[in-house]
């Protein structure tokens, strides 16, 4: 299952902070890693998209995973997408994690 989070319209010219807060998918005792973030176009023209996120993620402590989304393509909007594992040590196991919002660039 993915769930949404809720960004703000972004300046073309100023870098914005995404973050994705994993808390209320994880059971008792879990913990995340391992984060990789993705950048596509839903709508508009952007023949480079992932240059919007670039740079790697951060792991924070809340848990949740922060990004500095740069530039983009005004006029455009992005499907942004977090993934993690989601890891318990008992029993031990993993599985993933999924994260997506919205991003439209000014």
């Amino acid at each position: 299952m993915t769930y949404r989070e809720t960004f703000d319209v972004k300046k073309q010219s100023i870098p914005a902070t995404l973050v994705f807060d994993f808390l209320s998918q994880l059971s008792v005792g879990e913990s995340i890693e391992s984060p990789v973030v993705t950048a596509t176009v839903y709508s508009g023209v952007d023949p480079n998209p992932s240059s919007l996120v670039a740079t790697p993620p951060t792991l924070e402590f809340r848990p949740a995973v922060s990004q500095q989304a740069t530039g983009g393509v005004s006029g455009v909007t992005y499907l942004i997408t977090c993934e993690v594992v989601a890891r318990d040590l008992e029993p031990p196991s993993t599985r993933p994690l999924y994260l997506q919002g919205y991003l439209t660039v000014v």
